[in-house]
């Protein structure tokens, strides 16, 4: 045990002071020692921590140590019971030393262990659970130190995994969540424990791995297919435009219209429709998706969501040119880095070190930076990433997309080969 009083030159690692017993009682608690003898109905107290103390030589030689350490036990306050025993040493002053600390009431271990009254609720989310959903009670007993501050809405978590429970298949989506005073702002604030009862839960083929733990909808699947804009830059139609009407009664006009080149698509539907071009090229911004010039063999994709590595449903882009464009910013690469994951051949456009530094005018400060490791990056795009994550160019600098000089833009298009 530490042992020790701040400024006292107590010796440390050897004598057991008030404050070891308060970390022992903390131990038990976080590790789910405490909230194991609930489930099982036992009593949560008394609770006994041994105390290691000096030994007779110890006593003889550090005696005004000794006393120190000695006052720390006599004003350990009320929640503390010392048990003390003989010595055996012949010292003036000194007629028992602590040998075992207990606490007795579920008071004075709430107050010790600064869990209040969460204690008591405690015991009853061990119990609901229990009756609700024996199978998560395991998992309850390993975190019990995360769940403390959840204890009051304990009833409410359990009622959304039941709730994902009961609701699979197509067309269901977290949005649709309706239970009393939960939806899905609930589930947004509390996806790290939601996560992980779910992934106890429910069957292994409803999780998406893939997917970050926060994005309870898609890793769970409860989330609509990610929706894109596609465009084939030569002015091609995307879809022939039939030669009669329309069903609905719609006609074509007289224009010499021959069918759409810009369309709204899921990425599920996009799967099924094999888009003749060359190179694909994904963009994060609408503007810049809107002003392209026009390209030869190539097909603009407007990513409406946060994943790019959603496109791997779409396996007919395997064997394309697909190139990504995005900011100059930290997240941006790493999800160049995700997108890799699907498509090893992706490249980047416009995202390196000399179109940054170009822009130097332009940057902004990224309101949400990303850093942690990325592996799929190239060697420039590598540098790239860790010079922006470890300050080379101040705090968080971030060019949008947007602002890349539209020229500067073009130009590079145009030399894609």
């Amino acid at each position: 045990m530490r042992s020790g009083v701040a400024g006292t030159g107590l010796p440390r690692n050897a004598w057991t002071t008030p404050s070891d017993v308060v970390a022992v009682l903390k131990r038990r608690w976080h590790s789910g020692e405490l909230s194991a003898a609930l489930a099982e109905g036992r009593s949560l107290v008394p609770q006994q921590v041994p105390v290691r103390g000096p030994s007779e030589r110890q006593i003889t030689a550090q005696f005004p140590l000794v006393r120190q350490w000695l006052h720390t036990w006599h004003t350990a306050g009320p929640a503390i019971r010392v048990e003390y025993g003989s010595t055996g040493a012949r010292i003036v002053g000194v007629a028992g030393l602590p040998i075992r600390a207990w606490v007795d009431t579920v008071t004075d271990l709430q107050e010790l262990i600064g869990a209040g009254q969460n204690l008591a609720l405690l015991e009853q989310m061990l119990e609901e659970t229990q009756l609700r959903m024996p199978w998560l009670t395991p998992w309850v007993h390993a975190h019990v130190g995360e769940l403390v501050p959840m204890a009051a809405v304990w009833p409410r978590v359990l009622d959304v995994v039941r709730w994902v429970m009961d609701h699979d298949g197509p067309g269901v989506h977290l949005r649709q969540l309706d239970l009393g005073d939960v939806d899905f702002t609930f589930v947004e604030e509390h996806h790290s424990v939601l996560a992980a009862l779910l992934h106890v839960t429910v069957l292994p083929e409803r999780v998406d791995t893939t997917r970050a733990v926060d994005d309870v909808a898609r890793r769970f699947r409860l989330a609509a297919p990610a929706r894109l804009r596609v465009r084939r830059l030569d002015g091609e139609p995307l879809l022939d435009g039939p030669p009669g009407g329309q069903p609905g009664g719609l006609t074509h006009s007289s224009t010499g219209w021959r069918g759409p080149t810009d369309l709204g698509i899921s990425v599920t539907d996009l799967a099924q429709v094999e888009v003749p071009a060359r190179t694909v090229l994904l963009l994060r911004s609408s503007r810049t998706y809107e002003a392209l010039p026009g390209l030869p063999g190539m097909l603009a994709v407007l990513l409406q969501h946060d994943d790019p590595a959603a496109l791997g449903e779409v396996s007919w882009l395997v064997g394309r040119d697909v190139v990504y464009w995005a900011d100059i910013a930290t997240r941006s690469l790493a999800e160049l880095d995700a997108l890799r994951a699907v498509f090893p051949q992706a490249r980047s456009l416009l995202m390196d070190r000399d179109t940054f530094e170009l822009h130097r005018t332009r940057w902004e400060v990224d309101p949400a930076p990303y850093d942690r490791p990325l592996h799929r990056l190239d060697p420039a795009e590598q540098a790239l990433y860790r010079d922006l994550t470890t300050g080379r160019y101040g705090t968080a600098p971030w060019l949008p997309q947007d602002r890349v000089r539209f020229g500067h833009a073009t130009k590079a298009l145009r030399a894609l080969p």
